[in-house]
């Protein structure tokens, strides 16, 4: 940077200080504009009748010029706009954005770097002051962690209530002043998938199970059907249909159909098989058979010899698995059906 000396000959005094002079421009500075004084005062002549005054506050680590507005116009904010009507444009340095009348929004100053708020409606008003939301009469709220809502005195009550079956699962509603409810309709029963119908319920433990993640399991006499392809390796055994032992002690009997076709082999690729038996759970598990065996019929086309279908007791389940013949592919169907008492 060029440093100039701002100094005039004198008659008795040599050199005599006089102040710097302005450098008027139609354009603001830039950061390239570096050959001033500390000091030194750019005048951007906007228009005829409009000029914008910065001073020269010398150079950042880069070598680049800063340059300070010293005043209103042409800055960073020069207009504050809402969600309707004109910008309001500043007056005398200062953009006014208090309010009057029902509904209005107040501010004022809250320290440094902070503004407080007022909002009024409906004739409450309800004060924004740092972090806490309060209402006029009310109790000051914490509204970076509080989960209540507290804008009138007495607080603001919300019910959850569980109402007739209808068409909308989960509604809010107003119930009284300074009170809400939520409203979870009950589930019921429809002939097709209804979206709308989705509702909280529960069942009969005689004739269902639900897990810890809400899973529900039929216990009673309801088909169960599986397919599945047994191949060769690792896919030569796989499970058709699984049992759930359910989290309620007692007895199972379950009965089970299963037909296989040897897609591989097709003449005397049939396979038909019953099975029939039984398992008993304590609610947790392993679940045991108590020493029984099932019952098997089978009828095999010859290209079906070599497979085999089975109970196994897997943790707290029974595992109807089907087994297949090596370098043969085959398709499974089955059906189970389950009686438990407890």
């Amino acid at each position: 940077m060029t440093k100039k000396h701002y100094r005039a000959y004198g008659i008795e005094v040599p050199l005599i200080p006089i102040p710097h002079m302005p450098v008027t421009v139609n354009r603001a500075p830039s950061s390239t504009d570096r050959n001033f004084a500390l000091g030194d005062v750019w005048i951007h002549e906007i228009d005829p009748n409009t000029r914008a005054f910065y001073f020269f506050a010398g150079s950042n680590a880069a070598g680049n010029a800063i340059w300070n507005l010293a005043s209103p116009g042409a800055s960073d904010v020069d207009t504050l706009s809402g969600n309707g009507g004109a910008a309001i444009a500043p007056a005398a340095g200062n953009i006014d954005i208090s309010g009057a009348g029902g509904g209005a929004i107040t501010f004022s100053n809250g320290g440094v770097g902070q503004m407080n708020a007022q909002v009024e409606v409906d004739g409450v008003t309800v004060s924004i002051v740092g972090n806490q939301l309060v209402a006029a009469a009310g109790v000051a709220q914490d509204i970076t962690t509080d989960t209540g809502v507290n804008v009138t005195n007495p607080i603001y009550s919300c019910l959850a209530i569980q109402v007739a079956a209808g068409a909308t699962p989960l509604s809010t509603r107003g119930t009284a002043a300074n009170a809400m409810q939520i409203e979870v309709q009950r589930s019921q029963a429809l002939a097709v998938p209804t979206i709308t119908a989705n509702g909280v319920c529960h069942f009969d433990s005689a004739d269902f199970s639900v897990d810890a993640d809400g899973f529900v399991s039929a216990l009673g006499a309801s088909p169960i059907t599986g397919i599945t392809t047994t191949s060769d390796g690792a896919g030569q055994t796989q499970t058709i249909i699984k049992v759930l032992g359910g989290a309620v002690a007692g007895c199972y009997q379950v009965e089970c159909e299963l037909v296989g076709f040897n897609t591989t082999t097709p003449a005397g690729g049939l396979g038909w098989y019953s099975l029939s038996g039984g398992f008993r759970t304590d609610g947790v598990g392993p679940a045991t058979k108590d020493g029984t065996t099932e019952d098997k019929e089978v009828g095999e086309g010859a290209a079906m010899a070599g497979a085999n279908v089975l109970f196994t007791i897997n943790g707290n389940d029974l595992d109807i698995e089907v087994v297949g013949i090596a370098a043969q592919v085959i398709n499974w169907r089955a059906e189970a059906f389950t009686i438990f008492v407890s």
